[in-house]
C-alpha cells in the first residue's frame, strides 16, 4: 500500500519534534515555514473546527492570533525574533539583530563583527556591516549610535549602541511584522 507523501512528512516531521519544548516547536516550524518561502501563510494555534492548526492568507486581525512576546527580550534567540519580522535591506537586518543583542544579552556596546557573525549564523549576512550601521546613525533621530573607536584609522574597530528610538521601531515592527526604515 503506498502512503500519501503529505501524510508521511508529517508523521515523520510529529515524530522528530513532538519531544520538544513549545519555544523549540514554535523555532522549528517558524525556520521551515521562512525556508520554503510559506511566509504568506499563517498557522494559528487553536483555529480551525478540531481546535488544531490551521493555515490561510494572512490579513489584517489574523496577526493577532499567533501568540507572539510583548517585545523583543520575550525570544530565546536573535534567529526567533528575526523571523518574526519581515526586513528587506541590510540596516532593517542589522538593527533587529543588534536591538536583541543589546538588550536580550545586556551588551551595551556592539561591534560590527560581533552582529554580523550572528547575522550570517542565519545565513543572513551583510555585505559591508559598517555601511549599514553608518545609515542607522545618520537617521534622525539615530537608532544606533557610536560609542568608541579604537585607533584613528578608517578601519579601526568601533563599538556601537542602539538607541532608544533604536529598541522602540523594532518593537513597534515585532507587533506590526515589518520593519521599515
Amino acid at each position: 500500500m503506498l502512503i500519501d507523501p503529505e501524510i508521511e512528512a508529517i508523521v515523520k516531521s510529529y515524530e522528530v519534534i513532538k519531544d520538544l519544548d513549545s519555544a523549540s516547536k514554535r523555532r522549528v516550524i517558524t525556520w521551515l515555514v521562512n525556508k520554503f518561502d510559506l511566509s504568506g501563510d499563517v498557522l494559528a494555534i487553536g483555529g480551525g473546527p478540531y481546535g488544531k492548526a490551521t493555515s490561510g492568507k494572512l490579513s489584517g486581525d489574523q496577526r493577532s492570533d499567533i501568540i507572539l512576546p510583548e517585545d523583543l527580550t520575550g525570544f530565546d534567540t536573535a534567529e526567533g525574533l528575526y523571523n518574526q519580522i519581515a526586513t528587506k535591506t541590510e540596516p532593517e537586518k542589522v538593527l533587529v539583530v543588534a536591538a536583541y543583542l543589546q538588550e536580550k544579552l545586556d551588551l551595551q556596546e556592539l561591534g560590527g563583527r560581533r552582529i554580523n557573525t550572528e547575522l550570517k549564523r542565519m545565513n543572513q549576512g551583510v555585505k559591508n556591516i559598517t555601511a549599514a550601521i553608518s545609515s542607522l546613525t545618520k537617521k534622525t533621530p539615530a537608532l544606533m549610535i557610536q560609542n568608541k573607536k579604537e585607533g584613528s584609522s578608517p578601519q579601526a574597530k568601533k563599538q556601537y549602541h542602539v538607541t532608544e528610538e533604536g529598541i522602540k521601531k523594532v518593537n513597534e515592527a515585532l507587533k506590526k511584522g515589518r520593519l521599515k526604515l
